[in-house]
């Protein structure tokens, strides 16, 4: 089965600990042959504070992460059931209809 991207949504502001928790619970379950990646796309903004050029990162895309995965159910009820996760983007609320993956 190959892989694809998909858009997870997540709270607002927690997409950095959410990565991290999928990284984690990936390892400790063993499913790192079917989820490789989590992602949160950020870029580098350069702004001026006072008089001091500074750069930061910024989100791309605010309350979703990125995951590479093999869809099937056991990996889309592990993604789902991560604490912060409260979605697929391209997935009906409430259905067990599997999500749209990104195109390239």
């Amino acid at each position: 089965m190959s892989k694809n991207w998909y858009a997870v949504h997540t709270y607002a502001g927690q997409e950095e600990k959410i990565k991290q928790n999928i990284e984690r619970r990936v390892q400790s379950v063993g499913l790192d042959t079917r989820i490789s990646r989590v992602l949160v796309p950020t870029e580098e903004e350069s702004k001026m504070r006072g008089n001091k050029k500074v750069t930061i990162k910024r989100k791309v895309f605010p309350g979703y992460v990125l995951v590479e995965m093999e869809m099937d159910d056991e990996t889309w009820h592990f993604v789902r059931q991560t604490v912060g996760v409260t979605g697929f983007l391209g997935q009906s609320a409430g259905t067990s209809s599997k999500p749209t993956p990104l195109l390239p």
